[in-house]
C-alpha cells in the first residue's frame, strides 16, 4: 500500500521513524515482507523468562484463572454435537453453554481437577491478569519490526496466553486457516513459553502463502486440500520446534495452524497487532467485540513508555 493510501485509510498512525533501523532489524523486515514470517531465537532472556514461566505457572495452575466458560472435551458427544464439530467449533465461549459442553467456576476447585476431569484442549488467559507481561509483548524491538513492516503504527488489540493439551476434537485454529481481521496486514508475535517439539503440538505456516492464493474463501481448509499444494517436508512448510525464548512475528493472513499436542501441553503467548481505519466510528464498533479481550489499570498503562502507550486503544484503560 503506498502512502498516500495510508494517509487516507489509516490517519495519524504513519509511522514517523524516531530513529535509524538496525541492520538486523532490516534483515528482519525484509524476512518478513518475503516470507510472511521472522524467527527471534533466544528473543526472551533467560532471567526474564524463568520469571514470566513462574508468573503463569502461578495464575494459571495456583489461581486457575482464565476464560470461562471452557470447553470440556469430556462433554462432547460425537453424534449430539455433531454441529459443533462439523461447523469447527467456531462459537464463543457463551454460545456453548446451550450445547452443555462447557464447564464453569463452581465446576472445580483445583488445576488437577480442570485436567483430568475436563481434558480442556485450551485453556486462555488474558494479560490483563498479568499485566507485568505488557512490556514484553510491546518489546521496542518487536514493535519496531512490526512498524518497519506495516508503515504506520497498529494497535495491540488482543494480549493473552494460551495453554494448549492433547484433545480428540480439533478446535477452530487447529484447521489450516486464514486471519481475515484486517485486508492489509494482520501481524502476530508468539512467545513461547515453553519448549516446542513435534509432540507440543507446534504452530505452523506456510512461507509465501499471503501473496499465493490458491487456497482463499473459505474459512478453513482441510489438512489433504494443503497437502496437495505444499506436500508435508516442502520448504513452504515452517514448523515452530523451537525452544521457550523464542518469539515469532508472523502476518497471520497467510495459511497457518496451530497443531494438537501429542503429549503433555505447548504454552504460549499472542500479541495481536492491527491498524484501524476510520478511527472514531471504527472504535465504536471494535469496543463492542472487543471490550472483553483484555484491560489495562491506569497505572500500568502510565508505567508504559510514550511509544508503547500508543499500542493501547484509549477504552481499554481501565
Amino acid at each position: 500500500m503506498n502512502l498516500a493510501k495510508k494517509l487516507l485509510k489509516y490517519p495519524n498512525r504513519i509511522v514517523v521513524k524516531d530513529r535509524a533501523l538496525s541492520s538486523v532489524q532490516q534483515e528482519r523486515i525484509s524476512e518478513l515482507e518475503q516470507n510472511g514470517y521472522v524467527l527471534l531465537e533466544n528473543f526472551i532472556e533467560p532471567d526474564l523468562l524463568k520469571e514470566m514461566q513462574s508468573a503463569y505457572h502461578t495464575i494459571l495452575e495456583k489461581k486457575c484463572v482464565f476464560e470461562l466458560p471452557c470447553l470440556a472435551q469430556t462433554k462432547i458427544n460425537e453424534e449430539k454435537h455433531s454441529e459443533l464439530i462439523n461447523n469447527y467449533f467456531k462459537y464463543s465461549p457463551n454460545e456453548l453453554l446451550k450445547y452443555d459442553v462447557t464447564f464453569d467456576k463452581g465446576d472445580f476447585d483445583n488445576y488437577q481437577t480442570i485436567v483430568s476431569k475436563f481434558m480442556p484442549s485450551t485453556l486462555k488467559t488474558y494479560l490483563t491478569n498479568i499485566p507485568s507481561f505488557f512490556p514484553i509483548w510491546l518489546n521496542r524491538e518487536i514493535i519496531e519490526i512490526v512498524e518497519g513492516y506495516m508503515g504506520l503504527r497498529p494497535y495491540l488489540l488482543e494480549a493473552y496466553l494460551r495453554r494448549n493439551f492433547p484433545a480428540k476434537y480439533k478446535v477452530m485454529n487447529h484447521f489450516w486457516h486464514r486471519d481475515t481481521n484486517n485486508l492489509d496486514y494482520t501481524v502476530k508475535a508468539f512467545f513461547f513459553l515453553s519448549d516446542c517439539q513435534i509432540t507440543s503440538g507446534p504452530h505452523e505456516y506456510v512461507s509465501g502463502s499471503i501473496a499465493d492464493k490458491r487456497l482463499s474463501g473459505k474459512p478453513y481448509y482441510t489438512d489433504q486440500e494443503v497437502d496437495d499444494l505444499y506436500p508435508p517436508g516442502s520448504s513452504r512448510r515452517v514448523t515452530s520446534v523451537v525452544k521457550a525464548g523464542t518469539v515469532i512475528i508472523e502476518d497471520t493472513r497467510g495459511l497457518h495452524r496451530a497443531t494438537v499436542p501429542q503429549e503433555g501441553y505447548r504454552d504460549l503467548g499472542f500479541a495481536v497487532f492491527l491498524p484501524i481505519t476510520t478511527l472514531r466510528k471504527y472504535h465504536i464498533e471494535l469496543k463492542r467485540h472487543l471490550g472483553s479481550y483484555y484491560d489495562i489499570s491506569k497505572q500500568d498503562y502510565e508505567n508504559l513508555t510514550e511509544k508503547q502507550r500508543g499500542y493501547i486503544p484509549k477504552f481499554f484503560i481501565r
